[in-house]
């Protein structure tokens, strides 16, 4: 559903299903970051479409990446990938100013706890490992993969920056999921100690793989690969 709000001009708001039109315009009054709202407590985000994308939007109705991940919010909760759910999108109707809107949850990210020194091991790789098969089993890729945008909570993770999310037909092409790998590969061996590096991700692609087919994952596979490192 979409609807209009004119304070500090006119904005476009579309929003979910589920979520009332009026606390959807209180929205645009937010600064970007986390805030406590009647709905709970959310997250703002500013949009990073290029002014490209930006005039397709404007003279071709192409969605911004705001819009985008809001609309595949149904795909990605259909196909069980852990993220933060969309609520909205705000798009500023003179200045091309957009945001989203999503859920704020509990957690620290992948590269703060590995430069903080947290021992690889003891962190959630099968389920990072589940999210980003469920990710590429549903079609969908995310093309800013990478440590930083990756939730942890205790031994859950949560996919994060759902404006880098889209389809790319199911399943994910194998180039497609390498590049996403790949990206996702140079951020944790920028974190890794040099001595678990190499370990810490043959298991994780092994986790991922397994997934991925729909397979057992290796029994204590990150264990079995830290006593052998």
């Amino acid at each position: 559903m979409t609807v209009r709000a004119g304070e500090g001009g006119e904005w476009l708001v579309e929003h979910a299903e589920h979520v009332p039109a009026d606390a959807a315009r209180s929205w645009t009054a937010l600064p970007p970051g986390p805030a406590d709202t009647p709905l709970g407590r959310v997250r703002v985000k500013p949009d990073a479409s290029s002014p490209l994308r930006w005039l397709g939007h404007r003279w071709l109705g192409r969605p911004l990446r705001c819009q985008r991940a809001l609309r595949l919010g149904p795909a990605l909760r259909a196909a069980g990938v852990p993220c933060p759910e969309p609520l909205a999108a705000l798009v500023h109707a003179a200045s091309g100013r957009a945001r989203l809107v999503s859920r704020d949850l509990p957690g620290h990210d992948l590269a703060d706890l590995l430069e903080a020194g947290v021992d690889p091991a003891e962190l959630p790789w099968p389920a990072l490992a589940e999210a980003v098969a469920r990710l590429h089993r549903a079609g969908l890729r995310q093309r800013d993969l990478k440590a930083p945008n990756v939730l942890v909570d205790g031994a859950a993770v949560a996919l994060l920056d759902l404006d880098g999310v889209e389809p790319v037909g199911a399943p994910a092409p194998e180039r497609t999921r390498r590049a996403d790998l790949g990206r996702l590969a140079a951020s944790v061996a920028a974190a890794v100690p040099a001595d678990a590096r190499a370990a810490t991700w043959t298991r994780f692609l092994e986790l991922y793989l397994a997934a991925f087919e729909g397979r057992a994952a290796p029994a204590g596979a990150l264990a079995e690969a830290h006593a052998g490192a």
